[in-house]
């Protein structure tokens, strides 16, 4: 009999200890904390944030790691980092920078996958749009921008005009008569026209704005058309009518600042900047992009991504993501820095209603509902570097053959999609 209850006593500890041990497992993954990293280029800083984040899920640690200087400084990271098969489990990313590459080497996991319908609807078709690729919303928009023109609307008036012309022909038209040398020693002190150093992104809109596209329906793209030839022969134009000076895009801004510019090209992001920098120095204003045949802009900025990792770090990534979209956090990480709203949540904010009575951000957020976004490419970046040095090439010399330089730029871009 002794025997017998110590046999039990025994297997009553056993089965004692089985249980405590599963409940001290079920504890501590209850508990596990998790850390993910989070890549951002060196002047990105969510730091605020992340912290508020981290407050509300206790045991999460976002680590950002601001690693890149800018997207292609970052996406060499990326390249680096799926090489050796060490990823981040989330990072920004730059529209043109790799996101199809990311995803087809299998790092990279579409948003979607954890967004119900009712949260993916949250978001305008015209953002989700230029992250989809392969027919899956690859990538959360984040800090999205698109290009407006400022204008220096003391000079327009000074030229007779009452508002800004809709046309790329009226906005030249006026561009010429701003041309001045205001004290006779030969040299222009104010330009009619100008781009900021992105001039690539200008582009796109004025082709779409022609009637063109650029993109193909098998994810490549098409630059040898009538409309590409037109704004490029456009572009030279200005260059040999005097109404913009060749290769001064990096000073173009304080150009502007110093009232020596009428009409700038540039992000809407930077619109509250100027404000602020030029306050009564001169009547500042806002413009929609110039149109002909269709009226359609593109969106910039970039997007954030979740990379492969565990199940439970890719669902704590998505977290993160969707709540830096919620209406109180968008203030912080994106809204504040002059990126557009781009949620139903964002624009019921009072901080975007304040935005509304800004006479500036009624055409940015106007124009923001005709924004046109081309999927995301393989051949992106080719696009834009090849257009980047095309456009050096028309400044340096505008009577280049510019169809020869496009039809170039096609081989490389059909050579590319053959091999990928």
């Amino acid at each position: 009999m002794k025997k017998v209850i110590i046999f039990l006593m025994v297997a009553l500890m056993a089965l004692t200890a089985v249980f405590a041990n599963g409940n001290t497992e079920k504890t501590s993954t209850e508990s596990e904390e998790i850390t993910l990293d989070f890549w951002v280029r060196f002047n990105d800083d969510l730091s605020d944030v992340i912290a508020d984040f981290e407050a509300l899920h206790p045991g999460v640690k976002i680590n950002q790691v601001q690693i890149g200087e800018n997207w292609d400084d970052l996406v060499a990271k990326y390249n680096a980092a799926m090489q050796a098969g060490d990823m981040p489990e989330l990072g920004l990313v730059g529209q043109r920078h790799g996101i199809p590459q990311i995803y087809d080497a299998g790092w990279l996991v579409p948003i979607e996958n954890y967004m119900s319908k009712d949260e993916q609807s949250e978001i305008s078709d015209n953002f989700w749009t230029r992250y989809t690729y392969s027919g899956k919303r690859l990538v959360m928009p984040f800090g999205c921008s698109t290009p407006i023109v400022m204008v220096n609307m003391t000079i327009l008036r000074s030229l007779g005009y009452d508002s800004v012309p809709s046309t790329w022909d009226g906005m030249v038209e006026a561009a010429k008569k701003a041309v001045k040398d205001t004290n006779g020693d030969g040299i222009t002190d104010i330009y009619g026209i100008n781009f900021n150093s992105d001039t690539p992104w200008y582009i796109q809109p004025l082709v779409w704005c022609a009637g063109g596209r650029i993109a193909t329906d098998d994810g490549s793209a098409n630059v040898v058309t009538p409309e590409m030839e037109l704004v490029l022969s456009r572009y030279a134009n200005l260059v040999k009518d005097g109404i913009m000076p060749a290769s001064q895009h990096k000073t173009a801004g304080q150009d502007f600042q110093n009232g020596r510019l009428l009409f700038y090209f540039i992000s809407c992001s930077a619109v509250n900047k100027y404000a602020k920098n030029i306050g009564s120095s001169f009547e500042f204003g806002v413009a929609e992009f110039p149109s002909d045949k269709t009226f359609d802009v593109s969106v910039g900025g970039g997007g954030i991504a979740i990379f492969k990792s565990t199940d439970k770090k890719q669902e704590m990534a998505a977290e993160f993501i969707k709540y830096l979209n919620t209406p109180e956090a968008s203030v912080k990480a994106s809204l504040s820095l002059g990126y557009l709203p781009f949620t139903s949540g964002q624009f019921e904010l009072d901080y975007v209603k304040e935005l509304e009575k800004d006479p500036k951000w009624q055409v940015i957020l106007k124009q923001a509902k005709n924004i046109h976004g081309e999927g995301v490419s393989p051949v992106d970046s080719i696009v834009w570097n090849d257009m980047t040095k095309i456009l050096s090439e028309i400044e340096a010399n505008p009577n280049m053959n510019i169809k020869e330089a496009l039809v170039s730029m096609q081989k490389e871009i059909d050579e590319y999609m053959m091999l990928y």
